[in-house]
């Protein structure tokens, strides 16, 4: 990743990352057409197309890209075409963000993050209120501005790490960060989200650990056992999770199906979204029913059948070679809270992407980019 020091940054660099975030929390729609705008300056303007790309970093790029996409316009898979062109360009932008960033372009950028928590809690609430009036027969919320529940619950769940990691290197606002952090519970508990629990548990978990904040994990620790002992006994206070064993049972049979398609075309899958592709087009894999869903409720399935093990290897390989470096600042450095953070979101990420695939949505997918992106200070301050 090519990289540029703070004094060097301008006025659209930070422009164009605040209005990144601020789409965060504006329908899909604004957010798809920001990062259109935003990848169009990115080729147009020389500065920074080269703050973007890298000869490697291009070349892997494209590659992916070509494979994904010759992939999907074979099996007629146009809204694979399209998924892979929007894929290309998240990373892209994730890319520029990595070489714009400061510690005061990541501190600012998640102080952004975490003044808007309210917004989406108000949108949210609205909602709610709206289906609530329409006695709609499920009351989940999340639709409108961000077409599934399961998108704005991984939203909330990742600031709410935000918040708590600058709880703790923000003294002087704390009481901020605390009102953006309940507001971000108000969005998964409105969601009805069940795994954005567990991704938010796991990440402030791990990132506490490995900063070593002892008395901090102790205390959410004990807040964890309340939290799930009240729930043991009280059920109704997690909504939908009466739902969870026929949840459970429609993903085996999404796996199921998902292991079966990826023994149809192992090396190159057949493009994004391949699961809905298959489903809506043929209905059955292997003499299994697909159930009526965009992916395979699973990263590393969704992955397979998407890309094949040739297209995944190269996702791999261009993770590696753009963002290898970054890692290993992250992992030499993780006792600090700022590493701490990133490996943190990434657990939280992870556990969720064993039973769901909501990164990969533009809202989800760009908020996890931005932190990640933002987060490239570390390995400049390693190598400064």
């Amino acid at each position: 990743i090519n990289t540029i020091k703070s004094e060097q940054l301008n006025k659209t660099d930070c422009a164009v990352i605040n209005a990144l975030v601020i789409s965060l929390f504006l329908s899909y729609a604004v957010t798809i057409a920001t990062l259109a705008v935003v990848f169009f300056m990115l080729l147009i303007n020389k500065r920074m197309r080269g703050l973007a790309f890298n000869k490697t970093s291009a070349i892997l790029l494209a590659l992916v890209s070509t494979v994904g996409g010759a992939t999907a316009i074979a099996y007629k898979n146009w809204l694979g075409v399209l998924g892979m062109f929007g894929i290309a360009v998240i990373l892209t932008v994730g890319q520029y963000i990595a070489s714009i960033s400061t510690r005061q372009v990541f501190t600012e950028t998640i102080d952004l993050i975490c003044s808007l928590a309210p917004v989406a809690a108000l949108t949210t609430v609205g909602e709610f209120i709206i289906l609530f009036i329409k006695d709609a027969a499920e009351l989940r919320c999340g639709i409108i501005l961000y077409l599934h529940p399961n998108y704005l619950g991984t939203v909330a769940a990742i600031i709410a790490v935000l918040c708590v990691y600058r709880f703790f290197t923000n003294n002087q606002h704390r009481l901020r960060y605390i009102i953006s952090g309940i507001c971000c519970l108000i969005c998964i508990v409105l969601t009805g989200s069940m795994f954005a629990y567990i991704e938010m548990t796991v990440a402030a978990f791990v990132m506490l650990l490995c900063c070593r904040k002892w008395k901090s994990l102790a205390i959410f620790s004990i807040c964890i056992v309340i939290a799930a002992g009240a729930v043991y006994f009280i059920p109704e206070l997690i909504p939908r999770l009466e739902q969870a064993d026929s949840s459970l049972s429609q993903r085996i049979s999404i796996w199921e199906a998902s292991v079966e398609l990826f023994k149809q075309t192992p090396l190159f899958g057949q493009g994004v979204l391949s699961y809905m592709h298959v489903q809506t087009t043929v209905g059955t894999v292997g003499g299994i029913k697909m159930f009526a869903t965009p992916h395979a409720h699973s990263v590393l399935l969704d992955s397979l059948i998407n890309f094949g093990i040739i297209g995944t290897s190269l996702l791999v390989i261009y993770t590696v070679a753009v963002w290898g470096k970054s890692a290993a600042a992250v992992m030499k450095n993780m006792k600090s809270l700022d590493a701490a953070l990133i490996i943190g979101i990434l657990a939280g990420v992870i556990v969720h992407g064993i039973v769901d695939v909501t990164l990969m949505w533009v809202q989800p997918g760009l908020i996890f980019m931005i932190v990640m992106g933002s987060s490239s200070f570390l390995r400049k301050e390693k190598t400064a």
